[in-house]
């Protein structure tokens, strides 16, 4: 029950897990704040609160791209903004991640700073007070690679730039003010494909984007990410990523304005989410606990088997229970239970004639012909030798099930010598010509035993 128990808390915790997953915000990347600093309560940072509030409401309202001004009598303290979002971000992301990244710059180190910019996954903001619209500034940037290498190191690589080059100049077609975002796709070895994503601002003419892009792709990727399955580079205009899975959607499309908080209750939306939330949670929750059922009764099964085992067998139960085999795989390894398979008979013979080749030392000789080149002679000589020792005439010379298990999983164990099986009579009686012909081992074996047994005492081990 205990074990049951860590089993649904850990499913519970799992859903928990699930259902806070919907709840994180936005991927926070790095900030960039100018050492400079200005002054307390003056009135740039009035303006600069004003501008985060404008440009968050922005970004609510359906806008990737967007800048704008705030100015008061003096032209020193006019403060500068702009916000992009990612090509695929939808509408509703794209406002919690400006309002984030603003609240960001508000609280960190930025917060005094006459400068700053802060990435996130999703979304870019920048402020300043100096003028930097439709301006290529190529610093601050940053650059993420992944730890792991790709094998083929030249197929990666030739393929990278030629991805990377074509996606770039995709995303450098459009015009100035026009949304400058393209993704491309290619084919990798192994069944792996590479994803990439370039993307500028929108307020770039097109030959500035190509400029800022290249710089990217054939100046920072080759010293920082170069053979790498993933990667990006990021500048105050610009950014490209690479990966070998997918990281982006469809591009987004403007979408309909949205109706604002406080005018639409919140009832209904929470309802049809819930109802949503329990279609999917409830029948997932129902196919676990009838898993974990049948756990339960599966191991309560093999409990009572073990017990069995334990009260007839004692501290062999645990050996005698790893080598339990399904009837089906006994059929197909028996051929059905064929005659032929009997202990003592078979493709390889008599036992006693393994005992003979033994003695003369070309046991590997009783070896099937089609399995001699698949095994090492070592191995068949010592599989030999503990099928001898284990039919030894005195039964306090034959080896345990465990001591058996123990010469299977250890190489370097040096085992004894095996002495004369029991049924080797067989052997004594047999006229050499005829060992090769089954009717005469028949009748010879009719000499001494009506039923096939050999003249081992049985007693248990």
């Amino acid at each position: 029950m205990a074990s049951f128990f860590n089993l649904l808390m850990i499913i519970i915790f799992s859903f928990k897990n699930f259902a806070s997953t919907k709840a994180q915000g936005p991927n926070y990347l790095f900030i960039y704040c100018v050492l400079q600093n200005f002054t307390a309560n003056s009135t740039y940072q009035t303006n600069l609160r004003t501008l985060y509030s404008s440009l968050s409401s922005k970004a609510k309202n359906s806008i990737e791209f967007y800048n704008t001004t705030i100015r008061h009598a003096h032209s020193d303290d006019t403060a500068y903004g702009m916000f992009m979002c990612r090509g695929d971000t939808p509408s509703a992301q794209c406002g919690e991640c400006v309002q984030n990244a603003t609240l960001t710059l508000l609280s960190n180190g930025c917060k005094s700073s006459i400068e700053g910019l802060v990435w996130y996954d999703q979304c870019m903001v920048r402020y300043s007070n100096t003028y930097f619209f439709s301006k290529l500034s190529m610093e601050p940037f940053k650059e993420y690679v992944s730890p792991t290498k790709q094998i083929y190191q030249g197929t990666f690589n030739r393929t990278l730039f030629e991805t990377l080059n074509k996606t770039a100049e995709e995303a450098a077609k459009a015009p100035t003010g026009k949304k400058k975002f393209a993704t491309e796709e290619a084919d990798l070895p192994e069944f792996q494909k590479l994803y990439c994503l370039a993307q500028c601002t929108p307020d770039l003419s097109p030959e500035d984007c190509r400029s800022c892009l290249n710089v990217s792709i054939n100046g920072n990727v080759p010293r920082c990410c170069g053979g790498r399955e993933g990667g990006r580079v990021m500048y105050p205009n610009c950014m490209i990523r690479f990966e070998l899975y997918t990281f982006y959607g469809s591009p987004s499309s403007p979408a309909p304005a949205p109706t604002g908080v406080l005018l639409t209750p919140p009832t209904e939306d929470k309802r049809s989410r819930s109802r949503t939330i329990i279609l999917i949670v409830v029948p997932i929750v129902v196919v676990i606990l009838f898993t974990c059922f049948c756990y339960l009764l599966r191991r309560r099964a093999r409990k009572s088997l073990k017990t069995i085992l334990r009260e007839n067998f004692g501290h062999e139960s645990t050996t005698l229970e790893g080598l339990q085999f399904d009837l089906n795989v006994l059929k197909v390894a028996t051929n059905n239970f064929s005659l032929e398979n009997l202990i003592g008979k078979g493709g390889f013979g008599e036992v006693y004639k393994v005992w003979r080749q033994w003695q003369d030392g070309t046991p590997f000789n009783t070896l099937d012909p089609n399995l001699k080149e698949s095994y090492h002679v070592v191995e068949v000589m010592k599989c030999i030798q503990i099928g001898l020792l284990c039919v030894q005439e005195n039964i306090n010379d034959r080896p345990s099930m465990v001591t058996v298990v123990s010469y299977l999983n250890n190489l370097s164990l040096e085992l004894p010598s095996p002495h004369e099986p029991a049924f080797f009579t067989l052997g004594r009686f047999m006229d050499p010509k005829i060992t090769n012909e089954s009717s005469s081992s028949q009748s010879a074996k009719s000499l001494f035993s009506v039923n096939e047994m050999s003249i081992s005492k049985f007693h248990p081990r």
